[in-house]
């Protein structure tokens, strides 16, 4: 629709936001109609123009022929009521575009317009689109391609599939994989050596020994002071390309390659990815090769989940979805900083056997019993509820089909599980005899669960009525406005 001084135009919010480009929009020869807000109204008029509350009062103009501006300062708010005028019959909204789902760069655009509305520089917009297209997820696979050149993209990828290197997969000279067997091949987020590096150039601890065990190759003493001088100049080094932004880690891009079990193995790069896993990042960027970025994006299969999505009207998911079509797509959990995800694999580190079978009965769209399935080679199955067909549809997209879905009330729950989680479960109360009992059966060796902490207290009730011998918390969040803990019950 073209944007003009003959445009009809409604302002949604009848603040100071609202109020200001208001008075630009008339001053500069726009036509202002009328403010609607849901808090205003009833024969309330500013800056001479009438004020409509907005689901109580209608408005006389043509909804199909107008454009609205959204003007509330809290950015997130926009979506939601750009989805309400939508449904009330507006079709030309402009707002910010924080959490759609759409591309970055058309993020940027629509960012760009907005603030040339806050600015006064109306002129500069010649067209408005209907709202209509963002409400279908326009899940593209280029979304995560930050660089292309020749057969090699440079990507944004999910720290929950990117993994330290193989020696059985490394394409160059294998002599050169200094890593020791048992930190390769794993998730990143247990590659606890690096870290301990970081911390202690840092100061935050007395010594870095497992940097130096997590290398095959035997260093002096004297070596080793060397080498730490090094590393703190890399350290600096960093943290001064830190400062200015993401350009040197986006062009100093590690190489990787794809695993079939749906993972990316570094080839290198490993301070430069835990520098900024340190600085709570999960989204790394990675070189990777066309042919196997292709594989990623296992296309045949996206077309059904984005006909799922389209066909069932979902605008996110509980977690975000480790593909690079869904990388601007709005997900509710772990989206940054230290994740359940990541707190988990680090406490099992040490303590969990491939052959170990898994339960996931959680509320979370599948999460942990993919990511187990990538790394276990025992059996994984996953209970769900409703969404059961749209976790089948995602684990085939990731590449682990492997995963056995069951509806919830069919389960086999009365088999004995290594590992069983329950997350986001807030239907359940840990504190009933009758589940702590029915998960004394079921769990081996490690139940996960997550509670509001004011009710921490069932924990010990939990210990006391069943053979779980003690309980570790794992990780603290905030979600819908609790506090909630997510901890261990240790056999």
């Amino acid at each position: 629709m073209e944007f003009s001084k003959t445009t009809p135009v409604l302002i949604y919010g009848a603040g100071e936001i609202g109020k200001s480009v208001a008075f630009n929009l008339i001053h500069s020869g726009y036509q202002v109609l009328a403010f609607l807000d849901k808090h205003k109204g009833r024969g309330e008029t500013m800056i001479e123009k009438p004020v409509y509350m907005f689901g109580a009062e209608s408005v006389d103009v043509d909804k199909s022929k107008c454009v609205i501006v959204i003007c509330l300062s809290d950015g997130l708010q926009h979506k939601s009521v750009a989805v309400e005028l939508w449904k009330e019959g507006y079709q030309y909204i402009i707002c910010l575009p924080m959490n759609f789902a759409v591309s970055f760069k058309k993020r940027v655009d629509l960012s760009i317009r907005y603030n040339l509305i806050l600015d006064g520089q109306f002129s500069k917009i010649k067209k408005v689109e209907s709202f209509g297209i963002y409400l279908k997820a326009q899940l593209n696979c280029m979304d995560s391609v930050i660089r292309r050149f020749g057969d090699n993209y440079i990507a944004w990828v999910r720290e929950e599939i990117l993994f330290t290197e193989c020696l059985q997969m490394w394409t160059g000279d294998k002599s050169k994989v200094f890593t020791t067997p048992d930190n390769q091949n794993i998730n990143i987020t247990v590659f606890d050596g690096y870290r301990e590096l970081f911390q202690y150039l840092q100061g935050e601890s007395n010594g870095c020994e497992g940097y130096w065990k997590s290398s095959a190759l035997e260093k002096t003493q004297q070596e080793k002071c060397a080498m730490i001088e090094k590393r703190e100049e890399l350290l600096r080094t960093y943290e001064r390309e830190y400062g200015l932004g993401l350009e040197f880690f986006i062009a100093a891009a590690p190489q990787t390659i794809w695993n079939e079990r749906g993972y990316w193995n570094l080839q290198g790069g490993h301070h430069r990815m835990i520098f900024l896993q340190q600085r709570g990042h999960v989204l790394f960027p990675i070189r990777v090769r066309k042919n196997e970025f292709d594989v990623w994006c296992n296309r045949d299969k996206l077309k059904e989940v984005k006909k799922y999505i389209s066909s069932h009207n979902k605008n996110k998911t509980m977690v975000p979805i480790p593909h690079p079509a869904f990388l601007n797509f709005e997900a509710e959990r772990e989206l940054q900083g230290n994740t359940i995800l990541s707190e988990v694999l680090r406490f099992l580190r040490g303590r969990m056997d491939l052959r170990y079978s898994v339960l996931d009965y959680s509320d979370m769209d599948g999460y942990f019993a993919r990511n187990f399935a990538r790394i276990l080679d025992g059996k994984v199955i996953y209970a769900g509820g409703e969404e059961i067909g749209f976790v089948r549809l995602l684990n085939e997209l990731l590449h682990v089909p492997q995963v056995v879905c069951l509806e919830r009330d069919k389960a086999a729950v009365k088999n004995a599980y290594s590992l069983v989680f329950i997350i986001n479960r807030s239907d359940l109360d840990f504190g009933e005899k009758e589940l702590q009992a029915q998960l004394d059966e079921t769990v081996e060796n490690f139940l996960f669960i997550e509670m509001p902490t004011e009710e921490l207290e069932k924990v010990d009730s939990f210990i006391h009525n069943t053979s779980f011998q003690s309980y570790r918390a794992l990780h603290r969040e905030v979600y819908r406005g609790k506090m909630r803990e997510v901890g261990v019950l240790l056999k």
